[in-house]
């Protein structure tokens, strides 16, 4: 069963939030509210939103704080809601690293068609327009088809294996399903069979676990698909999977080929 885009929402006014939350769902979005700014990065974490929304009043340093630390962690659009006009809270917030800011009041229709408008961008995004994405020791920079990994070492990447390896990361720790995979990393993926993608993936591993990196992130599922799991068995110095529950996950990213 294909599971709904999932949009994390902060809202400073829980009245304003629910609202939003509503209507959101009625576009069959599934709404996560987060009513504490300070765990909206923990919570986007967990749950790897394909999209978040910040609905702030007044913008205060804080709330820029938290702001450019989603941005950091975060690949998926970012859109914040201000309740002020003034120009200079605006040109804050784009400088934090959101993609879109919309200033309050805003006709539901037209900010409707934003977040369904920036969740298709999400799908068919090119290389040089994703953000560089960091899990652990990991950092993927797209448009420069590298993964580095903390103490110097570069992996150098074909455009396939980085989105491949894109969607992966970004959904760290669960499971996608073969066809879903396909049609995130393809897309004309009538003409991709899962051998293309078990060989992509092949290729992958050769270049992830050759020495010196040695990084065992991949793992099949069996029956379901592949997961990037990354985290080091304590006492050995070695990637080892995490146990965590075997998700079905529909993501909005795709790709060209």
């Amino acid at each position: 069963m294909e599971q709904l885009p999932k949009v994390l929402l902060f809202s400073n006014s829980l009245s304003s939030g629910l609202i939003w939350k509503f209507r959101l769902q009625a576009i069959n979005l599934s709404i996560l509210m987060e009513p504490n700014m300070s765990q909206v990065v923990e919570r986007a974490l967990v749950e790897n939103p394909d999209l978040i929304l910040l609905d702030f009043g007044l913008l205060d340093d804080f709330a820029l704080k938290m702001t450019r630390k989603l941005r950091e962690q975060q690949a998926c659009p970012l859109i914040v809601l201000l309740g002020t006009r003034d120009a200079g809270s605006a040109l804050n917030v784009y400088g934090a690293g959101v993609d879109d800011c919309v200033i309050k009041p805003v006709e539901v229709e037209l900010f409707i068609a934003k977040i369904n408008a920036w969740l298709r961008r999400r799908m068919v995004m090119p290389l040089e327009m994703l953000n560089p994405l960091r899990v652990g020791e990991l950092y993927l920079d797209p448009p420069g088809k590298v993964l580095t990994i903390d103490g110097g070492i570069i992996i150098r990447l074909t455009n396939i294996e980085v989105r491949l390896l894109y969607v992966l990361m970004s959904h760290a720790g669960r499971t996608l399903q073969t066809d879903d995979l396909i049609s995130l990393v393809w897309k004309n993926k009538e003409d991709v069979c899962r051998a293309i993608l078990k060989n992509s993936i092949y290729r992958l591993r050769q270049k992830l676990e050759s020495e010196p990196a040695n990084l065992h992130c991949i793992y099949s599922v069996t029956g379901f698909g592949y997961k990037f799991d990354l985290s080091m068995k304590p006492g050995t110095g070695r990637f080892m999977p995490a146990p965590s529950s075997v998700e079905l996950i529909k993501s909005s990213i795709g790709a060209d080929q």
